[in-house]
């Protein structure tokens, strides 16, 4: 009988969303772990890296959580995360993903990502992974790991809560990378298609994130009315799901381009 982590995952590869199952599985220590992990990915999206450095630690004191080989493919997961959010070495987190990895026990290559049944853990690492390559200053392939999993989104997730979670994460990792390199009309289709996903999914955590670096895009383009209307909007919303530093970066980009004060 596997274990609920281990039904989870066959769940994600899927493509399948476990939510509605967890009231047979969980118990009260696996409510308690899943509240925690929860609460680490939430931080770890804003960046706290100090309040989703407490988490990390709390979760390697507890041996019980660590048992599981899933849960530490997790926390290693996570570390990576908040080392990227810490600005580290790219070097070093780029040898902590690839340990990530082979804990799976599989090859995989990052020239095959569109044909795996992939986890949302492991979906995370290998758009980790291109972060760290376009931090190394490989930009095309940071790009082409992008768009692989955005095709792995398109050919495996059939339930849509699933598609809601991971769309978003690669259409900003895309849109700001566009904007990056100067290319800002790809920024931009990268960002409608991300709205759209995050409406239909009824995912708007990343929506602010989105329209920012839409804002961005038509900003670069010349387009100063429909900039300023996405600005707005994304700041607003960044108010409405509690994001003081993304916030704080919107405000500012709307002075410093445009003169106004949201």
């Amino acid at each position: 009988m596997p274990s609920k982590r281990s039904l989870e995952a066959l769940f994600e590869k899927l493509g399948v969303n476990i939510g509605a199952f967890n009231v047979i599985f969980l118990n009260g220590k696996m409510a308690e772990e899943q509240k925690v992990m929860d609460e680490l990915g939430v931080f770890l999206t804003q960046e706290n890296t100090k309040k989703a450095g407490r988490m990390i630690a709390k979760l390697e004191k507890d041996e019980e959580f660590k048992s599981e080989k899933l849960n530490v493919q997790f926390l290693l997961a996570a570390k990576a995360a908040n080392a990227i959010n810490m600005k580290k070495d790219p070097k070093e987190v780029f040898e902590m993903l690839r340990e990530v990895l082979k804990i799976t026990g599989l090859e995989l290559s990052e020239r095959e990502i569109e044909t795996y049944l992939l986890t949302e853990t492991v979906f995370k690492i290998f758009s980790m992974l291109a972060i760290v390559y376009f931090e190394m200053g490989e930009h095309v392939k940071a790009i082409e790991v992008w768009n692989r999993l955005k095709k792995n989104i398109e050919n495996n997730c059939v339930d849509i809560a699933e598609k809601g979670r991971r769309y978003p994460l690669i259409i900003t990792c895309l849109a700001k990378a566009y904007n990056l390199m100067g290319h800002h009309k790809e920024a931009r289709a990268a960002c409608k298609a991300g709205r759209e996903i995050c409406i239909d999914t009824k995912h708007l955590f990343l929506l602010p994130e989105i329209m920012f670096y839409e804002a961005r895009s038509l900003f670069e383009l010349g387009d100063d009315e429909a900039c300023e209307k996405s600005l707005r909007e994304a700041y607003h919303m960044s108010c409405a799901y509690d994001l003081p530093e993304f916030k704080k970066a919107t405000k500012k980009y709307a002075e410093e381009k445009l003169g106004i004060s949201l």
